[in-house]
């Protein structure tokens, strides 16, 4: 919070010499505001004091300064203090620079845990919530704080490194979206995706070890087979329909067309009530159980592609059904089969969501414009398919 690296302590906890500097209230008044109450506040904290004199909930009108938005103006809060801004991922701007001053993590969970949080409905508030963490997760990635630069910095240690290295996961939605129509284009072009024999035994084989890993990982922490293809359907979703975005809100970031933009997401506090155990129980009168974890959709550019994944996907399955597909010689390679069959049913089994939103009703179900703008996507990505 006050800026300092871990080399500006001693090991018994008290400010080194050189650090001492840091303690000049003139120096702190332009670092943290003119706020006397919080620069003594300050001081005291930093000498170790266990019992300061005053503390800002004594001053009512030093609280209510501190807390003005307009407070931060020509201070270093923002850039070396507190939230750093310079991505809307701030919590994650602001750890990268906490580890890179040497600081270290410590994992704390009580019992009773100390803060519980909410999240957003299952649907566009999801989506936009992730959109804004890719979008912001990359924005680090090119700011003062970026891991790469972490890279070369002794502070950090190798594994923080690679751990970093996952605000990359908004790069994953380009290969998900190709493997998400891949099956599909092979069907309509009657060509075979999958090697065939022994090669694709070891393919599958290989498929299926990780399902069955990540299925034991949930299980073995207490949730279900259904939270497990919940979450898999979730992640597929949440990389074609929000990441996507992400992308391209940072290349036109980079590009100077224009800024990103704060964006909050509106987040549910079921009515609860504790019971022993620290466990919380819905009450009778907290709603129609059948609503709890169903996708809500609107007029929002996010579900378009997940609308047009799903629709080229059921026109391929049709198309392969009834005799449709593209025929063609093949030099070699051979022709399309049940492996492909078998990957568009996962695919339309994953975005199950936006199928039921076809028949869906309501915010449950997908309106005609989302539908009409990835219908026209859909027919021409067939007729790419068909057609070359």
């Amino acid at each position: 919070m006050y800026g300092l690296s871990s080399d500006d302590f001693e090991n018994n906890g008290n400010l080194s010499v050189v650090a001492t500097k840091f303690l000049d209230e003139d120096s702190l008044a332009r670092k943290f505001g003119s706020s006397k109450e919080l620069v003594e506040s300050i001081v005291e904290a930093l000498q170790g004091k266990s019992n300061p004199r005053t503390t800002l909930t004594n001053f009512i009108e030093a609280a209510q300064m501190v807390g003005h938005c307009h407070y931060e103006h020509q201070t270093d809060w923002g850039k070396t203090l507190g939230c750093l801004y310079d991505s809307v991922a701030e919590d994650m701007n602001t750890s990268i620079g906490i580890h890179l001053r040497g600081w270290t993590s410590s994992y704390i969970c009580p019992d009773p845990p100390a803060f519980l949080g909410s999240t957003p409905s299952v649907g566009l508030e999801a989506i936009v919530q992730q959109r804004r963490w890719g979008t912001g997760a990359i924005e680090v990635l090119f700011n003062k704080q970026s891991p790469l630069r972490g890279m070369f910095s002794s502070k950090i240690r190798f594994r923080q490194r690679l751990a970093y290295l996952w605000i990359l996961m908004c790069l994953r939605s380009i290969p998900e979206l190709f493997y998400c129509l891949l099956p599909a284009y092979c069907l309509l072009r009657n060509t075979a995706l999958y090697p065939k024999g022994p090669c694709l035994a070891i393919t599958v084989t290989l498929v299926a070890i990780h399902c069955l890993y990540t299925l034991w990982q949930f299980m073995n922490i207490g949730f279900s087979v259904r939270s497990w293809y919940v979450s898999q359907s979730l992640w597929r979703i949440l990389a074609t329909c929000g990441w996507l975005f992400s992308l391209h809100d940072i290349i036109l970031k980079l590009l100077g067309i224009s800024q990103v933009g704060f964006v909050v997401a509106k987040k549910t506090i079921p009515k609860t009530m504790p019971i022993s155990g620290y466990e919380p129980i819905q009450r009778e009168d907290d709603g129609p159980n059948s609503y709890i974890g169903k996708f809500e959709f609107d007029n929002s550019c996010h579900f378009v592609p997940g609308t047009f994944i799903m629709l080229v996907n059921m026109a391929a399955l049709v198309s392969n059904f009834v005799g449709l597909q593209r025929s063609s010689c093949h030099r070699g390679g051979g022709r399309s089969g049940l492996a492909e069959n078998c990957a568009c049913i996962l695919v339309v089994l994953l975005f199950l969501p936006f199928l039921k939103g076809l028949f869906a009703k309501g915010k449950y179900g997908i309106p005609l414009s989302t539908l009409s703008k990835a219908a026209v996507l859909a027919m021409l990505f067939v007729v790419f398919a068909v057609g070359y």
